[in-house]
């Protein structure tokens, strides 16, 4: 036994123990005798930590092993390596080269003298070693907690859903039980108030006793699916009655920038022909037709029944004339006729042609109004005595 770290030692400690063994050997980590009144660990405290299970060469005669044992920072006691030590032979001594013979008269050495040890050299291998300890986990003990973590965590989160489902029944009873006497009064008729009112109370009733209290998701969410049943058709009437203008807004105002589009003469128009124009104009009057036709209907009937004039049917209609009209109004006015560069070649051809047969004038002497000079003067050689 040899004590590695002593009680209270500091930690990122790694410490080295020399061993001769032959062979596969396992060394043991355990805690030291805990004093019976220790208040640092427990006196039931297990006292083996773990076991390194080493596999060294087997040889006739042992081997020095090398263990480097390791306490990182968090007190974890674990093995950094194992290196089979195996001592190399001394080398030879190098031969006296000739001529180097001792010389008379040279200083002699001390043969008393002892001669230097020489240096041992050893050859170093890495050794394979597994690691177990008392309080891990088997493979099977593994399996069964990740199974067990596994089932828990669905049933959480089954009972999160299950709580959910749950509050957005209760949620929905109590919003319909004051919407239904309040703004949704006049989107209903008596006998479906009536006929929903009772449903809300049924519910809410079931919700509340000791059935409803610890029931599972489907049933709240088959408790919910009953009673919307009665309700949605209701609150759809409600949407359909606010969002209707702003769509008829907004058809009427897509059906003034065609009739503007068909009845312009800008210039950035000139490109669309007239039968181009009647279709566009056609679209426009069978859209408009249909929609003053439909508000006619609609305004006779009450809130309380379902509109013949929804809002997807005329956001339906106004894509149809957008379908219709953009491509006509949206047309790229058509490219300039390119000139025929040969045309232009020729044309230059025939002018210079032209231009040489021109008679060229004939050039005369060239007049001024300087006098010509006058002619040069006779004259006599000078005599000279």
């Amino acid at each position: 036994e040899v004590l590695m770290f002593e009680r209270g030692s500091n930690f990122n400690v790694t410490k080295r123990v020399t061993l001769k063994k032959s062979g596969d050997f396992t060394v043991k980590a355990s805690y030291n005798d805990i004093p019976s009144g220790s208040n640092t660990i427990a006196s039931s405290t297990p006292v083996d930590l773990c076991t390194f299970n080493i596999s060294a060469p087997a040889t006739d005669q042992p081997n020095k092993i090398r263990v480097n044992i390791k306490q990182d920072l968090s007190g974890i006691i674990t093995l950094s390596s194992a290196q089979s030590m195996e001592e190399l032979p001394p080398d030879p001594e190098p031969e006296a080269k000739e001529g180097e013979e001792n010389k008379e008269g040279t200083e002699q050495k001390d043969e008393d003298a002892p001669a230097p040890a020489p240096k041992k050299k050893y050859k170093k291998s890495n050794l394979a070693f597994t690691t177990s300890t008392f309080m891990r986990y088997n493979k099977e003990a593994m399996d069964k907690a990740v199974e067990d973590e596994a089932r828990m965590a669905n049933a959480d989160r089954v009972a999160a859903e299950t709580a959910a489902k749950r509050n957005e029944l209760e949620s929905y009873l109590y919003s319909m039980r004051d919407k239904i006497i309040g703004e949704l009064k006049d989107f209903c008729t008596e006998e479906e108030s009536s006929t929903f009112s009772k449903a809300l109370e049924d519910a809410e009733e079931w919700l509340y006793s000791d059935e409803g209290f610890d029931s599972t998701k489907s049933v709240y969410m088959t408790k919910l699916d009953d009673v919307k049943k009665f309700g949605t058709p209701i609150e759809r009437r409600q949407v359909e009655a606010n969002s209707r203008q702003t769509t008829i807004s907004s058809l009427k105002g897509s059906l003034e920038t065609y009739k503007k589009f068909v009845q312009s003469s800008d210039d950035k128009y000139a490109h669309i022909t007239d039968d181009e124009r009647d279709v566009c104009r056609t679209a426009c009057n069978s859209a408009e037709s249909w929609l003053y036709e439909m508000i006619e209907k609609q305004s006779e009937l009450p809130q309380s029944v379902d509109p013949i004039l929804s809002v997807a049917q005329i956001s339906a209609k106004q894509k149809e004339v957008a379908d219709a009209v953009n491509p006509i109004m949206h047309k790229p006015k058509p490219l300039p006729p390119k000139e025929d560069p040969k045309k232009d070649v020729g044309a230059e051809e025939k002018t210079e042609e032209k231009e040489e047969e021109k008679p060229k004038e004939e050039a005369g002497p060239m007049q001024t109004d300087e006098a010509p000079p006058p002619p040069e003067a006779d004259t006599e050689p000078m005599q000279t005595e």
